[in-house]
């Protein structure tokens, strides 16, 4: 038969598991919340460069919005070959 000290102890035991499984859950929590920050943050970066690379071809050059057409579409195809190599990398795929 368990005494009262006993059962304190298992709950002291149980609490503390239970804080470490609340502290793995919010990191793995936080990484997953910095990883999607970090696949927006990478796709609207490519995207803004060929946007301001092909308007400023567009500007030297005179055209009419040729170079931002053709540099916007390069931005959001590298844009999303960054996002998959990021995801490769990190699945170890």
């Amino acid at each position: 038969m368990q005494t009262e000290s006993d059962n304190k102890t298992q709950d002291k035991i149980t609490r503390s598991d239970n804080q470490q499984k609340k502290s793995s859950d919010t990191k793995e929590l936080m990484s997953i919340i910095f990883f999607a920050g970090n696949l927006g943050f990478t796709m609207v970066l490519c995207i803004l460069a060929g946007f301001f690379l092909g308007l400023w071809l567009d500007k030297i050059f005179g055209s009419n919005h040729f170079f931002l057409i053709i540099f916007l579409i390069a931005g959001i195809i590298a844009g999303f070959f960054q996002c998959y190599r990021l995801i490769k990398k990190d699945l170890k795929l």
